[in-house]
């Protein structure tokens, strides 16, 4: 059968290994939507949490527009921009899969919540930032999923653009409402940090405002670093996007 026109990549059978417990899950999905938000749903539906699709074989023209053209000018490029690379390029076209290969994911890095919770912060500090950073997550991952699925280089039309990222950064700030969701500071949080994020979240309403909340509360973390993520999403979005959001 012959690959949807815009397909970007051959999607293996991905089995999670544990030394553990061996292959302990087999994970098996193609994303083949025609609409870059249905793709984007697809995708956050059909990944269970895991973003094993990194290592699919991509076409190269579509990295290249990704790691060679956007990130190069990406302010700190830490590992926590996984999801939003595998976004941006699954809002590019279809990804097919090839039940015939199978990729083996050695899982030791994220395998129990422990490891998880001290190697989030190990993808900030390896950059130089705080390793708190990881307390605001997924307001990251929305900035970062906007930019690379509205990017410029993306063969999709501005309004396709525009819908597919609105929709990734509403999935990202639902599990950051979720996590300030209580008065009381989660354990290891600054309160007035804490109370800040709050009173952010409360007035924030719409998509614009999603992205305007996730500079405010990245300069509570690190003055300054909104300003490098302005210059960056200035630089990379499609005009006609931004021209909607700015």
């Amino acid at each position: 059968m012959d690959a949807p026109t815009g397909t970007i990549g051959i999607r293996p059978a991905m089995a999670l290994f544990h030394e553990s417990v061996g292959i302990y899950k087999i994970n098996q999905f193609e994303i083949t939507a025609q609409r870059a938000v249905d793709r984007v749903k697809a995708y956050f539906q059909n990944s269970g949490g895991g973003n094993t699709t990194l290592f699919s074989a991509f076409d190269t023209r579509f990295l290249k527009s990704v790691y060679f053209e956007t990130l190069v000018n990406h302010p700190t490029r830490g590992g926590y921009m996984d999801w939003a690379i595998v976004l941006g390029l699954i809002s590019t076209g279809p990804l097919l899969k090839c039940p015939h290969l199978l990729y083996v994911y050695n899982n030791k890095n994220w395998f129990t919540q422990q490891d998880i919770e001290r190697n989030v912060p190990k993808t900030f500090t390896d950059e130089g930032l705080p390793g708190d950073c990881a307390q605001i997550l997924p307001a990251i991952q929305a900035m970062e999923s906007f930019v690379l699925i509205a990017r410029k280089q993306s063969p999709i039309c501005p309004d396709e653009k525009l819908e597919a990222a609105h929709f990734a950064v509403d999935v990202f700030f639902q599990t950051l409402v979720k996590q300030f969701g209580s008065e009381d500071p989660a354990s290891g949080f600054d309160l007035q940090r804490w109370k800040a994020v709050r009173a952010i979240l409360r007035v924030t309403v719409t998509p614009f405002d999603r992205l305007a909340a996730s500079l405010l509360i990245m300069d509570l973390w690190v003055p300054g670093l909104s300003d490098l993520y302005r210059t960056y999403m200035d630089q990379q979005v499609d005009p006609a996007v931004l021209s909607q959001v700015m």
